[in-house]
């Protein structure tokens, strides 16, 4: 018999891929209720690729109504979703991040700034977006920003850099 972390963690990476929808998480939440089932549950959803549980994801992350923990596991799920999935959510991480910063709690803002961000996007402009530029462009837009949330977006804006730079070398063969 598997474990239930076991059976979270291939249900997670599942739904990062595709392969289960919500109906089999809810059915995994219904076996094990526990406050990993919880998390767990939340980071498979936020994993799903679906535009319809996409954009719920987003609204639950961004909203202020779900608990901490279930932001933090939506804004974890989400770290594991497709760059395809994300390419919408480019532009809106960084239109709401201001508005998260100056309206919700320093956990729940900090959770979406650091764990959300689509990194995945990195070099990704054959999708049509540049999370680089946009992420530039946002630090420069908002000088009034906080502190601590530029500090944030600068960091996964870096972050994003760093990929790009780590592509750019695998594909001149370094």
């Amino acid at each position: 018999d598997v474990d239930a972390e076991q059976r979270w963690l291939t249900l997670v990476t599942l739904a990062a891929n595709g392969r289960v929808g919500e109906a089999e998480i809810d059915a995994e939440f219904e076996r094990d209720t526990t406050s990993y089932g919880q998390a767990y549950s939340a980071q498979a959803r936020g994993a799903l690729a679906d535009p319809e549980v996409r954009e719920a994801v987003w609204a639950d992350i961004t909203g202020g109504k779900v608990s901490n923990t279930v932001q933090r596991n939506l804004c974890l799920g989400t770290s594991r979703a497709s760059a395809e999935s994300l390419v919408p959510y480019a532009e809106r991480y960084y239109a709401d991040a201001k508005a998260q910063w100056d309206n919700h709690t320093v956990e729940i803002a900090s959770n979406m700034l650091e764990y959300a961000y689509p990194v995945q996007l990195a070099g990704r402009t054959d999708l049509g977006v540049d999370i680089v530029a946009l992420g530039q462009a946002w630090l420069a837009d908002n000088q009034d920003a906080a502190a601590a949330c530029r500090r944030l977006v600068a960091e996964s804006v870096d972050r994003a850099e760093r990929a790009v730079r780590a592509q750019a070398a695998d594909r001149a063969g370094n």
